[in-house]
Order: structure tokens, then C-alpha cells, then sequence
């Protein structure tokens, strides 16, 4: 039985890797591909892309800051704001002493140090399916940095 759910699985990768050109979907890469879930409950083919090791790293740590980081009142996206209102960020600290900002809004987000030096950048390019599975709404609020 383990041979068979070996093998589907097996088939199931390679049909994913296929479909999406042994690329990464964000970045293009070629090398070190994994294949995520967009849905972790779900391994229906339109919910799963190829990502490479990086993006892939990168994508959780996005869902993550979407379940466990906290809307910053003080910190705006300078893509979404619109005067005084706009999208404020989701905020989560990292242990190793660097803050994660993802605007829930257009999927854009960076990663701080420390001394407040930006250390990656990104538009999320599944920005659209992640606010489905991960609400911002039900986030804390956090009075900043």
C-alpha cells in the first residue's frame, strides 16, 4: 500500500512540475523545486504549485505572518494608501531579531533587521489565494515597531 501512495504521489508531482514548466511559479528558478500547497487541506491540482526552495521558504513565512502576525496601526502600504486612510501591514516579529510586513491588501512585503535595514522585498504573486485561506480581519491589532 505504501508503493501505491508512493506512486500517486509520485505521479502528482510530476504532473505538477509538467504543468508548470520545472519552473518556480514566483521566480522562475529551476533548480531545488518543491511543490506547495496553496490550500494545505486540499491536494487537488489547481491547489498545488512548484516553487523552488527559496520562494518556497518565502511563501510560509507569509501564510505564517497572515495566521500569527498582528495589523501595525502605524505602518501604512505605500502601494494602497490613499491620503490619510489605506491598507496598514501584518506584522510579525521573527526570533532572530528581524520583522516581517506583508500589506494584506496587494500581497507586497519585506522583511527588517534589526537596525530597520530591508533585507528582501516581494509582490506575492498567489497574493489573491492566501487572503481567502488566511483572513487578515481576524488579526489583533498592534499599536508598532
Amino acid at each position: 500500500m505504501v508503493d501505491k501512495k508512493r506512486s500517486q504521489e509520485y505521479r502528482l508531482r510530476t504532473a505538477i512540475l509538467l504543468r508548470d514548466n520545472n519552473k518556480c511559479r514566483w521566480c522562475g528558478e529551476t533548480n531545488n523545486l518543491n511543490i506547495h500547497h496553496l490550500n494545505h487541506e486540499n491536494s487537488t491540482v489547481d491547489q498545488l504549485i512548484t516553487l523552488c526552495r527559496r520562494c518556497h521558504n518565502r511563501i510560509h513565512l507569509i501564510e505564517n505572518t497572515h495566521i500569527n502576525g498582528r495589523v501595525c496601526v502605524n505602518l501604512w502600504c505605500l502601494n494602497c494608501r490613499e491620503g490619510e486612510t489605506g491598507v496598514r501591514f501584518i506584522v510579525k516579529k521573527l526570533q532572530i531579531k528581524k520583522w516581517v510586513y506583508v500589506c494584506p491588501d496587494c500581497g507586497r512585503g519585506y522583511i527588517e533587521d534589526e537596525n530597520g535595514a530591508t533585507i528582501e522585498e516581494w509582490i506575492n504573486p498567489f497574493h489573491s489565494e492566501m487572503v481567502i485561506l488566511f483572513p487578515p480581519t481576524t488579526l489583533e491589532v498592534f499599536p508598532g515597531v
